[in-house]
């Protein structure tokens, strides 16, 4: 059971104005208010907005948002990033959660999206066409602890009565159990008024093309192709979590545990656990890297000799012993050789 103290003190939401962020914010906010009639404990809500800037009428969603805030009585947040139309989907999802982060740290509190099903799905099939490792097949891994929004017996979308997240630095998504035929279902029976983004039609983006091509399939094969890929990303969910908390287990091992690490830790492990546990230490230095980055960081550690040093980025460098690696911030050093 999940103590009080444990929940997130405030959400920041993420709302778009879009049809997915404004059924998120209705629903949140009526869970809010049953907590408030009912005497129970709720956290705060803050509305959170980004301008790309990349369409030209993105200024008119900020001031629907901002408006829609202030007519729910909800602390709001805005940015303008000037990202101009030639920007990437990577650079405006960059900008966006830096900014919802900064959000997030002012008030102590968690990012919540409206991801749902449909997204995981679309995600899935873009990683599967670039390429995905395994982890590419399990995107979105909510915490273990999160609820998420369920259709009541009359088609409404809700949270459980204990359904506020955990506080914790992973992005809450709490509808992520939920098709988008059933976000628009509760969109229209609480007539809820949201922006449409005209760049959703365009084939411009690889997402939209692979929406449109569900889109147009014969129902039972879409029904069929989209549930067997549901079904994959919930088994790769328990295969991800069994074998993150096998890799937190070798982590604690002394060996690994230092600011010298054994190297042969790494030479003896198989390639797939050595590369996952060579990532975990990065990521522990602050260091957010690709998997081939981690591969070529592993050869690394494989074949250069002691004295050596290999840079994982322009931030990053591992300095190799004999027996050891130590990861430390670069300096201006000689690359691998």
């Amino acid at each position: 059971m999940i103590m009080q103290s444990q929940l997130a003190t405030a959400v920041v939401l993420a709302v778009s104005g879009g049809l997915d962020s404004m059924v998120l914010l209705d629903m949140v906010v009526r869970q809010q208010r049953y907590c408030q009639r009912v005497g129970q404990a709720a956290p705060n809500l803050v509305v959170a907005h980004v301008n790309h800037g990349i369409r030209l009428g993105s200024h008119r969603d900020a001031l629907f948002v901002r408006r829609l805030a202030r007519q729910y009585e909800l602390s709001y947040r805005e940015a303008t990033l000037h990202l101009g139309p030639l920007a990437s989907e990577a650079q405006a999802r960059e900008g966006r959660y830096r900014f919802l982060r900064q959000v997030a740290a002012e008030y102590d509190g968690r990012i919540a999206t409206a991801h749902h099903r449909d997204d995981v799905i679309e995600t899935m099939l873009i990683n599967l066409r670039r390429g995905t490792g395994w982890r590419g097949l399990s995107p979105m891994l909510p915490e273990a602890a999160d609820a998420h929004s369920y259709a009541n017996a009359s088609g409404e979308l809700c949270l459980p009565e204990s359904g506020w997240p955990v506080a914790s630095t992973a992005v809450w998504r709490p509808l992520l159990q939920v098709s988008r035929r059933e976000i628009a279902q509760h969109a229209a029976r609480h007539q809820l008024v949201y922006r449409e983004d005209e760049t959703n039609a365009s084939d411009e983006y690889l997402r939209n093309r692979i929406r449109h091509t569900l889109a147009v399939m014969p129902p039972e094969d879409r029904q069929n192709i989209t549930q067997q890929l549901w079904q994959l990303w919930q088994r790769q969910c328990q295969l991800r979590r069994a074998f993150d908390d096998e890799v937190a287990r070798l982590l604690r091992l002394p060996q690994l545990a230092g600011p010298q690490i054994d190297r042969y830790m790494l030479l003896l492990a198989p390639e797939e656990v050595g590369v996952e546990l060579l990532r975990e230490l990065l990521l522990r230095q602050g260091e957010r890297v690709t998997i081939p980055q981690v591969q070529r960081a592993l050869i690394a550690v494989k074949t250069l000799g002691a004295g050596k040093r290999h840079i994982v980025s322009p931030q990053c460098q591992i300095v190799l012993g004999k027996e050891w690696l130590r990861i430390e911030r670069a300096t201006a050093s000689r690359a691998s050789k």
